[in-house]
């Protein structure tokens, strides 16, 4: 019984050095601009997103935005508006959210 006890008792003590180990090392592998990449790939993916619903914006041009829930007024001044997109996974806008620009 004892020695039963004294062999997980090591087993425990070398799964232990093991992560010591392991979280001394590990930080060391990885790159110090790995932050920076990911960002980077972050914000392709975000110039993409915007060129290619710009792309599904044209392709939709004869409907407009209309055909996403959005009256447009003939006579209202061209101005940027900003807004939020909810893209589906299969690269089509689901939902446009406008935001408000003038203060209350």
């Amino acid at each position: 019984m004892r020695k039963g006890f004294r062999t997980a008792f090591f087993a425990g003590i070398g799964l232990a050095l093991l992560c010591l180990i392991s979280s001394l090392v590990c930080p060391s592998l990885i790159r110090p601009d790995y932050d920076r990449k990911s960002l980077d790939r972050l914000k392709r993916r975000a110039r993409d997103v915007r060129t290619e619903f710009a792309a599904v914006l044209a392709a939709h041009n004869q409907k407009g935005l209309p055909a996403f829930g959005i009256d447009l007024v003939p006579d209202a001044a061209p101005a940027a508006v900003e807004a939020d997109f909810l893209i589906g996974q299969d690269g089509l806008p689901r939902a446009i959210r406008l935001a408000s620009t003038r203060v209350q």
